[in-house]
């Protein structure tokens, strides 16, 4: 089973994703870009799932900081 991380805007796109995952995958789900970059950091996450939207606004900057501390 692998570990999904989410940054989704609303529960039904998280409902959406679950539904696709299906047993195969766990998934977290973070509410903030810091709660993710924790989650990632904490967890031992296969694939991160981010809506760049998630909070109003592209957030290209917190997606490199990602990348940058936990790699591709």
């Amino acid at each position: 089973m692998g570990l999904l991380a989410a940054l989704l805007p609303t529960p039904r796109a998280l409902t959406r994703l679950e539904g696709a995952a299906g047993s195969m995958h766990e998934i977290m789900s973070a509410d903030s870009w810091a709660s993710l970059e924790q989650l990632c950091v904490e967890h031992p996450v296969d694939v991160a799932v981010i809506d760049l939207y998630a909070d109003g606004t592209p957030n290209f900057d917190a997606l490199r900081r990602l990348r940058t501390r936990l790699g591709t």
